[in-house]
């Protein structure tokens, strides 16, 4: 009987450990998955969050994209590198992060401004407007999975702050009712002339690009690569298109240049900014640069 009871005993706490363990871990999910698509110079990159609403603390210990060659866990190093630096690689730009710790009862957001994933391409290309698989791998609890909408850069505000959509469906959201390409209106106010001749000078933009945006500031001297002069065409790199420039004015220019990325700025804050570009790359527009 004493025998009998101890293996009954001894089941019970097994039954009791499984019990929690599925009900801390079978919590954690990812709710929401944003994949914007690569430009040439910049690679896709994927943004998530998960939430963990179970009572042990767990970690993201890597994430998988359908298609894709790899994902790479990393954060920005902003940079404005000195002629003498030998260094102006992607990695110099860029921190890789081997893990992102998910406390118990927490959410934890891999975003523009934070930790985010850089994607390998793969087999198949990422374009605006598919869906594709994300399974985020986490070092107790099993993989999470949910669908990504891949996005243009233009759409990446209004898609991080979407509501999520519940049920079988959750990847879905209705909000996403902008074209590929082209921002929602309603949420992104009209981009002006005005105000990002007004962003240029509240963000230091005099200091590498010059008054007059011909790449001749105060510093300019200092860094390696020198910045662009806006008069020629050749120097953008991205594209010489309002879309192009806001996106790099997003996430600078990671592969070798002294561009800084300006995350903080909302879209038509890029988008405004890149039209005052354009009117210092095209003189006879009708802005005029600043006094």
């Amino acid at each position: 009987m004493r025998v009998l009871s101890r293996v009954a005993g001894a089941t019970a706490l097994l039954l009791t450990a499984v019990l929690v363990a599925c009900t801390s871990h079978g919590v954690v999910v990812v709710e929401r998955a944003i994949i914007v698509a690569g430009n040439g110079r910049v690679p896709p990159t994927l943004y998530f969050t998960v939430r963990n609403s179970g009572t042990v603390t767990d970690t993201i210990v890597g994430a998988a994209v359908e298609g894709a060659g790899g994902v790479i866990f990393a954060r920005h190093r902003d940079h404005a590198f000195h002629v003498a630096d030998r260094d102006t690689s992607a990695d110099a730009a860029q921190v890789r992060v081997e893990r992102v710790p998910l406390e118990a009862g927490t959410s934890v957001a891999l975003e523009p401004n934070g930790t985010f994933a850089v994607i390998t391409p793969g087999a198949h290309q990422l374009l605006a407007g598919d869906t594709a698989l994300v399974s985020v791998r986490l070092a107790r609890a099993p993989a999470s999975s949910t669908y990504a909408r891949v996005v243009e850069y233009a759409q990446l505000d209004s898609a991080l702050t979407a509501p999520i959509a519940g049920g079988v469906a959750r990847w879905f959201v209705r909000s996403f009712d902008a074209a590929p390409g082209v921002p929602n209106r309603a949420r992104n106010p009209k981009a002006t002339v005005q105000a990002g001749r007004d962003l240029y000078a509240a963000n230091g933009c005099i200091s590498c690009h010059g008054l007059n945006g011909h790449g001749d500031g105060p510093v300019a001297v200092t860094l390696n690569p020198p910045p662009r002069d806006f008069r020629a065409a050749a120097a953008f790199r991205t594209g010489l298109d309002e879309r192009a420039i806001a996106q790099t004015i997003g996430t600078g220019i990671p592969n070798g240049g002294s561009m800084p990325r300006y995350p903080h700025l909302s879209e038509t804050q890029r988008r405004s900014l890149a039209l005052y570009v354009l009117s210092l790359a095209r003189p006879n527009t009708s802005s005029s640069t600043l006094p």
